[in-house]
């Protein structure tokens, strides 16, 4: 952990604003500075060009309901940054961002990854007010992959050991509930391997077009 001003922890992206003449500011990394003002979490931006813009905003979103295990975000952040997924953690969350095994199952991806931490799950709701959200849940009725996904679509999983409660599922219509199919005595995936499935079927149904 450093110790540096306001200023100095701003100041890529300052450099990067006077440089970014072809497209906008997205977040691309973050680290933990110390100050004055206690310890905060600095988005480094980082400059795209109009192609890659555009690409941006095509992405899909993995939204992670207050999720435990460490080693599952991690091998899920290796998996957005090598598909350009963006992922949303909400909070409260079984461990921190620093911990060794999220981080090592994450290797060395979590600086290419687009990552998004909300304090609550009204505010993660806030910037999806204009997208369809899907909810997978071992209770869903839509087998995932009868539905058409679309640029902008998001996919919401809930915490290992209890999955989504019902009070944030019975806000999607049935639609929008999907399971991943199993075995009838079966009772769930892993949750980093039900995130691959589903991200990996949305990517498919848009013919790959931001990866190659």
């Amino acid at each position: 952990m450093s110790n540096v001003t306001d200023a100095e922890a701003l100041l890529p992206n300052a450099v990067a604003a006077l440089l970014c003449q072809e497209g906008p500011l997205i977040p691309r990394h973050s680290y933990k500075v110390n100050n004055q003002h206690g310890r905060r979490e600095v988005h480094v931006l980082h400059c795209m060009n109009s192609q890659q813009a555009a690409l941006y905003a095509s992405m899909f979103d993995v939204i992670l309901y207050q999720p435990e295990i460490p080693p599952n975000t991690g091998n899920i952040i290796r998996l957005c940054a090598n598909t350009g997924v963006r992922l949303h953690l909400v909070k409260p969350l079984g461990f921190t961002l620093e911990d060794k095994q999220l981080m090592r199952a994450g290797l060395d991806y979590h600086e290419f990854a687009t990552i998004t931490v909300h304090e609550t799950w009204a505010s993660c709701l806030d910037q999806f007010t204009d997208r369809r959200i899907f909810a997978v849940t071992t209770k869903g009725e839509e087998r995932y992959d009868l539905n058409q996904y679309v640029s902008g679509d998001a996919f919401l999983f809930g915490p290992e050991t209890r999955g989504l409660p019902e009070e944030v599922l019975k806000r999607f219509p049935e639609k929008q509930r999907i399971r991943l199919p199993m075995l009838p005595e079966s009772r769930s995936l892993n949750l980093s391997n039900a995130v691959a499935i589903v991200v990996y079927e949305a990517l498919r149904q848009s013919r790959f077009d931001s990866c190659r």
